[in-house]
């Protein structure tokens, strides 16, 4: 019979299995392609045919061509395992059945078969199952936004600003503080601006902030940052600055504040006044053991050198220094503890970041170092001065201020200019400085007969238990637990007035998003199959290392070399045996392929020494010349093969 070297058909060597290896590689990465290509896409259907069928076909491939080439590895080592040593039986059913399937392969692993390398083969079978599923769970959906450029998304921002008028009075000629003689002038903010300051007080942040104009047809917009003409905030602590005195003359602070009160005090004090002043004349002050009349005084100007911590700002617009007592001691006998600060409001540029997500726009901005140029904020030449008459007097310089009065100078001048490119007119700078005095005064400052100059033009007073504010506005700067995020919220809502009315309606215009279902692919579940492809490899070359050291045959999983060695295996199975009693039988009985010369007993019966039956097969131990195992079926020949047939002439197909 011819050795099975011999053989140069394709059934007889490996490329079968190595092909199938190579197959179920190529199919892991067209899958890893595919799921590259299509991952962070949107979701399609090509066809009929989805993304997640694609994969199951290719995982179907990769499994199928695993499965056969790591069984079929499976089934040549039972011809390994039995061709160096005596081993139980009951091993060749073992692996037989390992190489069947998972089930199979799952049975092996109690047995100390597994020891060996054919429990490499037997654990890639086993996980191969979970191919499929994982391969789906990488394959996943997320809903997002896509962006993309809109000429509709837009959002406005200012460079220059000129709502508001001022005109001057031609019939009323005054002497300003700088030592001129002017007409009186008249100024004022636009509605849009005068609303906008109230609603800045009374409403939170993120209200404001969705005042802003903007235009986005999805619910989900994005701008680049962008710089505007804006309004900013800051508040400061004055506590620390506070003195405390006493007097023990003239009446408490309110009888002068509001002169129409009767009974609660006469003018002539008969206790002391305890009072807490500032160094710009803000004082509160109520009568000792009483209880407090006075809860809250303020001062408002939009002078910058009355401010007692922002009058270095050149861009100044408005300031309000305030002493208040904590409602908390409002009920107790003065003194009681009382706080002061002072919030002012300038002119500046902002750099914003917006975004409308869900309807409801978010936005972040940091202020732009644009400082107030030397060159603006000038007179005009007398030549440019339309209201300019003989009955007008020029002694010294105008006052360079950005402070509006009724008697400042009716002259024209150029605009501010801030860094490059922002300007604000002076009919809107006058016109907004007169509408915050309306807003948040009520008189000019106040003077009683006793000499001590008081500097207050808003205030909150206790009557009758009931507590007025002077102006309204007070009632909310007095009850505010926060009041820099209350200036805050005010400079942003005139900022927004500022950006919807800018001269030329500037906009930028940004990204409008959809929402989107893409592909999200989870990569770590292409892990385990990387791993069992790289394990089969590794398994095959062992088997086709070993198969090549025992010199023996590529027989796999074929049943013929069964059938072959079936005639050697004597009367052990004879008669119509029941399954269980054959696996009782194979328990107790040790097969090893015999020599030649042996090739009448195959089987040889007695206990199973384990230790020596499952002795690892090494790797690097020189094979012989020919093994056993191919000697036993050499002897086989086509006429022992009928001997066999005529010997179990019972044995008979149904």
């Amino acid at each position: 019979m011819r050795s099975p070297f011999e053989g140069k058909h394709v059934e007889d060597t490996w490329s079968l299995h190595a092909l199938a290896l190579f197959g179920s590689t190529i199919s892991l990465a067209a899958i890893a392609t595919l799921l590259g290509i299509y991952d962070g896409t949107p979701v399609f259907k090509w066809h009929g045919v989805t993304l997640n069928a694609a994969i199951a076909v290719l995982a179907v491939i990769l499994k199928g061509l695993l499965a056969f080439a790591v069984s079929e590895a499976i089934g040549q080592s039972k011809w390994i395992w039995f061709s160096r040593h005596e081993r139980p039986l009951q091993d060749q059913a073992l692996i037989d059945n390992a190489s069947r399937g998972p089930l199979g392969s799952l049975q092996i692993l109690y047995n100390p078969v597994a020891r060996s390398f054919i429990g490499l083969g037997a654990i890639v079978v086993i996980l191969s199952v979970a191919i499929d599923p994982f391969l789906q769970l990488a394959v996943r959906t997320t809903d997002t936004i896509v962006y993309k450029n809109d000429s509709s998304t837009q959002i406005a921002y200012a460079n220059k600003y000129d709502q508001g008028y001022f005109t001057p009075l031609f019939t009323e000629l005054v002497e300003s503080t700088d030592g001129n003689t002017y007409f009186k002038t008249r100024a004022d903010a636009d509605f849009a601006m005068k609303s906008a300051m109230l609603y800045g007080v009374s409403q939170p942040d993120y209200r404001v902030t969705q005042q802003t104009n903007r235009s986005c047809p999805s619910a989900n917009c994005t701008w680049t940052p962008y710089q505007s003409l804006a309004v900013c905030s800051a508040c400061n602590d004055l506590t620390d600055r506070l003195e405390r005195g006493f007097s023990d003359k003239g009446a408490p602070l309110d009888i002068f504040l509001d002169p129409t009160s009767s009974g609660a005090y006469a003018l002539e004090n008969t206790k002391p006044n305890t009072e807490y002043r500032l160094p710009n004349g803000l004082v509160l002050d109520n009568m000792e053991d009483q209880k407090s009349t006075t809860y809250m005084t303020g001062y408002g100007t939009s002078n910058s050198s009355e401010s007692l911590s922002f009058s270095s700002k050149d861009t100044f617009l408005w300031s309000m220094t305030m002493i208040k007592l904590l409602r908390m001691d409002a009920f107790s006998d003065w003194p009681v503890s009382t706080v002061a600060g002072e919030c002012a409001l300038w002119y500046c540029v902002n750099e914003y970041k917006s975004a409308v997500a869900s309807g409801n726009l978010e936005e972040t901005f940091a202020p732009v170092p644009a400082t107030r140029s030397p060159e603006s904020w000038q007179v005009r030449p007398l030549s440019d001065q339309p209201h300019f008459t003989v009955q007008q007097e020029i002694k010294t310089p105008p006052e360079d201020t950005l402070n509006y009065y009724e008697d400042s100078p009716s002259l024209l001048r150029t605009d501010l200019q801030l860094g490059t490119g922002f300007n604000i007119s002076q009919a809107a700078i006058y016109g907004i400085a007169k509408a915050m005095n309306e807003t948040f005064l009520v008189s000019p400052p106040i003077n009683d007969t006793s000499g001590r100059t008081r500097f207050i033009n808003s205030y909150v007073l206790a009557r009758g238990g009931v507590l007025t504010y002077h102006p309204t506005v007070m009632q909310i700067l007095y009850d505010d637990s926060d009041i820099e995020a209350t200036f805050a919220a005010l400079a942003k809502s005139m900022t927004n007035t500022i950006r919807a009315n800018a001269d030329r309606s500037p906009v930028a215009t940004g990204q409008a998003g959809t929402y989107r279902v893409l592909f999200k692919i989870h990569w770590p579940y292409l892990i385990l199959p990387a791993i069992l492809v790289l394990a089969g490899a590794v398994f095959l070359l062992i088997v086709i290392y070993q198969t090549r050291a025992a010199r023996i045959a590529v027989w796999c999983s074929s049943v013929l070399p069964n059938l072959a060695l079936g005639a050697r295996l004597g009367t052990i199975f004879d008669g119509d045996m029941p399954l269980s009693r054959m696996n009782r039988l194979a328990n107790s009985q040790s097969l090893q392929y015999p020599q030649s010369s042996e090739a009448s007993k195959p089987i040889t019966t007695g206990n199973v020494n384990r230790d020596r039956d499952y002795e690892m097969l090494s790797v690097n131990v020189a094979p012989e010349r020919r093994s056993r195992l191919e000697r036993s079926v050499s002897d086989v020949s086509d006429d022992g093969l009928r001997m066999g047939e005529e010997r179990h002439s019972q044995a008979h197909l149904v």
